[in-house]
């Protein structure tokens, strides 16, 4: 979930939501994202940041597992809280994935999280 930082005036509000609107068009075309995850056109292979996912599948003992990339976490938050210079704080749904290295990551990035039990409110601090 995201949400924006409530320290706006109303004014200040609709001139950001005018700025957006006008901005949008241009922002999609020159704004491309750059995603971890490609398909090799060589050999057809899965590859995240150019190394193949079947030789990470190959090296793990446990299945099945997830498989996550730093980078694209950190290139992610980072475009949505400087997007268009507004004030935005992503809210992380602990619910969602309680990884503890993914949670560390993010609050380091300046995070906040949403959470509905002490256990949730534990893993966020």
């Amino acid at each position: 979930m995201i949400c924006k930082n409530p320290i706006y005036t109303q004014n200040e509000m609709q001139q950001s939501e005018a700025i957006l609107s006008e901005k949008l068009v241009v922002a999609a075309a020159a704004n491309k994202f750059h995603h971890c995850f490609t398909k090799s056109d060589d050999d057809g292979f899965l590859r995240c940041e150019g190394v193949k996912v079947q030789d990470v599948i190959d090296s793990v003992d446990k299945r099945p597992f997830y498989l996550y990339n730093k980078p694209q976490i950190t290139e992610t938050s980072t475009r949505i809280t400087r997007r268009d210079r507004l004030r935005w704080i992503i809210g992380y749904a602990i619910k969602a994935n309680n990884n503890l290295k993914i949670l560390e990551h993010l609050r380091q990035l300046g995070c906040g999280a949403l959470l509905v039990s002490g256990n949730e409110l534990r893993l966020a601090l």
